[in-house]
């Protein structure tokens, strides 16, 4: 491996490592609830096309695609 393809590969990890700490940050809430993000497709918000939640014990789950067109809601916790 020559010192660019090296470089290269560090560079990678270490934007790779970036990233992951910044998409998986929870988004500011009211302590002791749930986050949840609903994505959709359009300015209409008529169809869902992904969402994450950050629940109450900590979890972060997510699913489908992220986009410009979200809709934010917070649940307090022990209420579903």
């Amino acid at each position: 491996m020559n010192k660019r393809s090296g470089l290269l590969a560090i560079t990678g990890v270490a934007g790779l490592i970036a990233l992951g700490s910044v998409v998986a940050r929870p988004p500011p809430s009211l302590p002791g609830h749930d986050y949840d993000i609903q994505y959709y497709s359009d300015a209409e918000l008529t169809q869902r096309i992904g969402g994450e939640r950050w629940t109450c014990s900590g979890e972060h789950l997510s699913w489908g695609q992220t986009s410009g067109y979200r809709f934010y809601s917070q649940m307090p916790c022990g209420t579903e």
